[in-house]
């Protein structure tokens, strides 16, 4: 995504996911173009409204989401 993206914002929950993905960011060569951040996707209160075009959630956040209200 971040090869063909303007810029890329990764947020995870898991210390042990985002250390990983900063691996593969470092061997991908695209640590410029991501910032990676450890966040809840409950609490999304550091972002501005409309900051991000389009979003990605991988695994299953809808049950999260409706787990965590």
């Amino acid at each position: 995504m971040a090869k063909k993206c303007k810029h890329v914002t990764l947020v995870d929950l898991s210390p042990k996911i985002l250390e990983l993905a900063r691996k593969n960011i470092f061997k991908s060569k695209v640590s410029n173009k991501i910032t990676v951040l450890q966040g809840d996707i409950t609490n999304l209160s550091d972002f501005k409204n409309a900051e991000f075009s389009f979003t990605v959630c991988v695994g299953d956040p809808m049950s999260y989401v409706l787990n965590k209200r």
